[in-house]
């Protein structure tokens, strides 16, 4: 069937929403998703080998919608994979069990997927602490060209949890593999690069909350190890400007000596001069700070977020356009 603006209350969705021990922020994850305006979905819950009451809470809702499936191989991984297996809708939401979305959620993403024909589509989000306060926020390239351009060396470029795709996108290029595990949702989008569209409703339609038992807090270091060497693995594939897509990568995972290195041969072999002297100047004075911040995992506070908009004022905003 095709859909338009005109039957979007049509279109049947599946919600995947994997839950290991999630009872903390589980209730709040689940209400938030039943009190979408879009109502035509089915929300599918993977149990991923839980020992707390987080399936005690799912059954506490009554709503036909919620359909819960036990995942045996306890691994994230496989959770999300058996969601987008089971998935019976074409439009696939993706959401993690401790966040909490807003009630145009889905709505507006349907909206902005029709417009801009795009396969996959993501938000901006709020950042919050454990007690849902906000701390900050992150807005993302909007279209599909920016996305691509920074994808490669930007994990957040697209947010996972925030992402509505297409069913055909898994079923053309598989889904997400353990190897990658915990960054296999961004080799996933890398891989699809090449074959589909992207977009970010430029919106604030979901909240993300850090705090000490989440996967990219708990495993934050092989989650940077990681990324680099997925960024690393399909740079091959970007065309032009070598080293200095490889000092992104490095820079943008805290490498910093190694984005300097690869950043001034950019500009003696690429004549990449703004955009790499814009952050060679920036390791150079802010070097020291920006791993203090990130080491403590403060790149989404309040005071960070002030001194970047500064460092951009004074250093302006010379994004270049990576090929």
């Amino acid at each position: 069937m095709s859909f338009t603006m005109s039957n979007l209350d049509e279109i049947f969705c599946s919600v995947v929403l994997p839950v290991y021990n999630g009872e903390k922020y589980l209730r709040t994850a689940v209400k938030s998703i039943l009190t979408q305006t879009h109502k035509n979905f089915e929300l599918i819950v993977i149990d991923n080998c839980s020992t707390d009451a987080s399936i005690q809470i799912v059954n506490s809702f009554s709503d036909y919608r919620i359909k819960i499936i036990r995942e045996n191989d306890c691994h994230q991984v496989s959770a999300y994979n058996k969601g987008f297996l089971e998935a019976r809708g074409d439009y696939i939401f993706i959401f993690d069990q401790d966040d909490f979305a807003e009630p145009i959620r889905f709505a507006e993403q349907l909206k902005h997927l029709l417009n801009t024909k795009s396969d996959i589509c993501g938000s901006f989000i709020n950042i919050i602490d454990n007690n849902g306060l906000q701390i900050g926020k992150q807005t993302m390239p909007v279209n599909d060209d920016q996305i691509k351009k920074q994808l490669l060396y930007k994990n957040y470029t697209i947010f996972n949890s925030s992402v509505c795709i297409k069913k055909k996108v898994f079923e053309d290029i598989g889904y997400f593999k353990k190897k990658y595990f915990p960054s296999a949702d961004y080799e996933f989008y890398l891989r699809a690069v090449s074959k589909f569209n992207f977009s970010n409703v430029p919106q604030f339609l979901y909240s993300w909350r850090i705090h000490t038992e989440q996967i990219s807090t708990k495993h934050s270091k092989m989650v940077r190890k990681k990324t680099t060497a997925i960024s690393l693995k399909y740079l091959s594939k970007f065309r032009s400007d070598y080293y200095c897509n490889k000092g992104n990568i490095f820079y943008y995972n805290n490498y910093l000596s190694k984005a300097f290195y690869y950043y001034s041969l950019s500009i003696m072999k690429e004549k990449c001069y703004r955009h790499a002297s814009k952050y060679l100047t920036i390791i150079f004075f802010f070097g020291l700070p920006i791993k203090v911040f990130r080491f403590f995992k403060l790149t989404h506070s309040k005071i960070f977020l002030i001194v970047k908009q500064q460092i951009e004022f004074i250093f302006g905003d010379t994004e270049r356009k990576v090929k």
